[in-house]
């Protein structure tokens, strides 16, 4: 939820519970395991992390979101988020679903625009939620 709340508390709902979907989403397609990939969270970061300018305050209603919703992200996946975190390739009409995110107004990371941004045919846009494009 820290990692959450610093990449993108911003952006309201939405964008905090794609950040979360997101890691979800790598764990799921057999990248490595929840502790891991929550270790090497910055390893695939789309934007220069910066530090955390506030802890967030328990009573913040947007707060209080994430922590409320944050198992069932987990365990049960909303529908309206699972839609929003993938997206039908017109091409083929496979489902491809967001692995990579980042605010393209905000610094990115050499990683993120080397291999994502640089590489179209692999890593297709398939979403926006706020401020932040998906990726697969």
């Amino acid at each position: 939820m820290q990692k959450a709340w610093q990449e993108d508390h911003c952006n309201a709902g939405n964008g905090l519970n794609c950040c979360v979907y997101i890691v979800r989403n790598r764990v799921r397609a057999g990248w490595v395991s929840w502790l891991s990939m929550l270790a090497r969270y910055e390893d695939y970061a789309g934007n220069i992390p910066g530090p955390l300018q506030e802890y967030p305050n328990f009573n913040d209603p947007l707060f209080r979101q994430l922590l409320n919703g944050i198992d069932a992200i987990f365990d049960a996946p909303s529908r309206e988020l699972d839609q929003m975190t993938s997206a039908k390739d017109p091409l083929n009409g496979t489902v491809t679903t967001a692995l990579y995110f980042a605010d393209l107004n905000k610094p990115m990371t050499e990683f993120f625009k080397t291999k994502i941004l640089a590489d179209k045919e692999n890593h297709r846009m398939c979403g926006k939620a706020g401020t932040l494009t998906l990726f697969n």
